[in-house]
């Protein structure tokens, strides 16, 4: 796509919960290891597009996610799971329902304990890797963490499957934000919390529907946030993302860029203003759910934490020298 010759800007967004910078947001240690797993677990790749990901710093990221936790070893399984979610999402959208099921259901089974051939594929070994590194988590964790990548994979990425083929128009911007609440990937990424923070928080407590309403906001916010920062990034390349909210809007409305930013802008505050009211008042709906704020105040580090890495010269994501290519439709997916 051309880039508008009008120009624009993507203001800096806010957040009302407090910020925290993690002490190994700028671990060169940890950055090395991420080097490593890429050649290790992603030499099926094109050398180009592991120099790509290299650049990106997603263990980085992750570490922005997570600024509590400032030991390496416990930060390590968290880092090489962004890097496995980020990777996977990139390389299995242009995927067919039976590629992607198949993996899924290899993966699945490596989540739970699996181990994998030493010949699979190496995304499916760095799974294992990272699952071992995660330590003894109980049973209804594991349960809750497929459950979440299992409808990441099917309300996501082969909900998105038929738009991007075109065989179904483009929905309205209600109906793609709630395909991208789970293309986004980070319902399962959030059972990362549990393990940073060295304990789980009972099913009970998780399921109640105030803390699942957190969750699918803080999805949404994400993904707006995520669509107005790799915003340059769609309008550079030769075909531009259908699921850019930014970019849905503006062929909706036939308005300028600068109008779809403002209203995206506004419809993300508005999911902030609705987070941060219902975690203030939590424990009015149910006060067993006190026991819960933490968890929550905790998830929402991921998004204030993500914001400040997009915002960082130290990632190259969406910069044109950072994203990975368009897989060509029937070309190989990693695992």
């Amino acid at each position: 796509m051309t880039a508008p010759s009008a120009p624009w800007t993507v203001p800096v967004l806010s957040y009302p919960w407090p910020e925290a910078v993690s002490p190994l947001e700028h671990d060169e240690a940890l950055r090395r290891e991420e080097l490593s797993w890429l050649a290790e677990f992603y030499a099926e790749l094109p050398a180009a597009d592991r120099e790509r990901y290299g650049r990106q710093g997603l263990s980085l990221g992750a570490a922005a996610m997570f600024p509590y936790v400032g030991d390496l070893a416990r930060m390590r399984p968290i880092a090489r799971y962004m890097l496995w979610l980020a990777i996977w999402d990139d390389h299995h959208e242009s995927g067919t329902a039976a590629e992607l099921t198949a993996v899924c259901d290899r993966a699945v089974e490596i989540m739970r304990g699996a181990e994998p051939a030493a010949d699979e594929a190496g995304p499916l070994r760095l799974l294992a890797v990272l699952r071992r590194e995660l330590g003894d988590l109980p049973g209804f964790w594991t349960d809750r963490w497929i459950a979440s990548f299992r409808a990441c994979a099917t309300h996501g990425l082969l909900a998105e499957a038929p738009f991007r083929q075109g065989l179904r128009r483009m929905p309205a911007l209600a109906g793609l934000e709630l395909i991208r609440e789970y293309s986004i990937g980070l319902y399962p990424f959030f059972h990362m919390t549990d393990a940073a923070r060295g304990r789980v928080l009972p099913d009970d407590l998780y399921h109640h529907p105030a803390v699942q309403r957190s969750l699918a906001l803080l999805c949404r916010i994400c993904t707006l946030q995520n669509d107005l920062y790799s915003l340059r990034k769609e309008l550079d390349a030769p075909t531009s993302d259908l699921f850019n909210a930014v970019l849905l809007l503006q062929r909706e409305r036939g308005g300028s860029l600068t109008e779809a930013i403002t209203e995206v802008v506004a419809h993300h505050d508005r999911y902030v203003r609705e987070l941060d009211s219902l975690l203030r008042h939590l424990s009015d709906l149910d006060p067993r759910l006190a026991a819960a704020r933490p968890y929550v105040e905790q998830t929402t580090l991921i998004i204030t934490g993500i914001d400040r890495w997009y915002r960082s010269p130290g990632t190259g994501r969406y910069r044109p020298d950072g994203f990975a290519q368009e897989v060509p439709r029937g070309a190989a997916l990693p695992g």
